[in-house]
């Protein structure tokens, strides 16, 4: 063979080399490459819309800290002993952690406390009777100022009417109070709905003449829209929740102010902190989620506009 031969065997010889090496670095994994961390997030059923914001949150919080996130949504029915199941499931199907907004607190408090026995878990918006993190808006204060939006917008002279308050979760029981402590120094004539179906309804439009409507959860707050369309009667709608139908009726003006909490914050840090705990890393301090005040003048602000519409930006 002659030299130059050679010289043309070594070099498909050392090609051949290197397809095979660089085969073998695309093909087969580096060991020294971190396994991402896989968490769920289950949270009650709502609303179309409910959970928009929230989940951007997530899903920002599970690109900047390379996890994989499996995001539920129970359905409206808001069976305890199903999300329950479910949150069995997901752990029986490898998460590491869990972050829950339980459909029911009191109902499921055993079942998240057997959970946290074998992973860890954070609870978000409401908290529970029990030794967990909760990341989470101050619903006491929540329900404080929208009594504060109210009196300053409409004054002490009113007739106040609660909608049905959902006692399944603690956050809605808790905005309660902090409405009724604000309201009992100013307005005098508050009354709480035990119920809202259509009878009910005929009754309460009988008897409220520009009247104040309240509603501390967003399902409620919808829920309240429509048979406000539905009647002809002239009352002031408030209330807690930032769902996407919500943020529409408040720019049409049906709904007259909210107070709602950030929801894309509320996700973010559900996602960090139980990334931090699966790592074994210390939680020096539960970070607590701002909330903000809204009406159709205010909502377009540039601050409001960036928590309302969170898929815009």
């Amino acid at each position: 063979m002659t030299k130059k031969n050679w010289i043309i065997f070594g070099i498909m010889v050392s090609m051949m080399i290197l397809v095979i090496v660089m085969t073998y670095v695309y093909m087969v994994p580096s060991k020294s490459e971190k396994k991402r961390i896989q968490i769920s997030v289950v949270v009650y059923g709502s609303s179309n819309g409910r959970w928009t914001a929230f989940k951007e949150g997530v899903d920002q919080a599970e690109t900047d800290f390379e996890a994989v996130v499996n995001f539920i949504i129970m359905d409206e029915k808001n069976d305890f002993s199903e999300q329950a199941e479910v949150l069995k499931r997901e752990l029986e199907g490898g998460a590491q952690g869990l972050a829950v907004a339980a459909a029911d607190c009191r109902e499921m408090k055993d079942d998240i406390t057997e959970l946290a026995e074998n992973v860890p878990v954070i609870l978000v918006e409401s908290d529970m009777e029990v030794d967990l993190p909760c990341v989470a808006a101050d619903a006491y204060q929540m329900g404080s100022g929208l009594a504060r939006q109210i009196v300053t917008e409409m004054g002490e002279d009113l007739q106040v009417y609660i909608l049905p308050v959902d006692q399944r979760r603690s956050c809605t029981g808790i905005r309660l109070q902090g409405f009724l402590d604000e309201m009992k120094d100013s307005v005098k004539d508050v009354t709480q709905l035990t119920r809202f179906d259509e009878n009910a309804q005929r009754e309460f439009w009988d008897k409220a003449e520009s009247a104040v409507l309240v509603a501390l959860d967003d399902r409620e707050l919808e829920h309240a829209v429509t048979a406000v369309q539905e009647s002809e009667q002239k009352v002031s709608l408030y209330g807690i929740g930032s769902s996407e139908k919500i943020v529409y009726e408040l720019d049409r003006g049906v709904i007259k102010g909210i107070v709602f909490q950030n929801e894309f914050n509320m996700g973010y840090e559900a996602v960090e902190v139980l990334i931090q705990k699966i790592r074994g890393e210390k939680v020096s301090k539960m970070p607590e989620v701002d909330y903000h005040h809204a009406s159709k003048e205010t909502m377009h602000l540039k601050e409001n506009e960036r928590l309302l519409f969170p898929i815009i930006q």
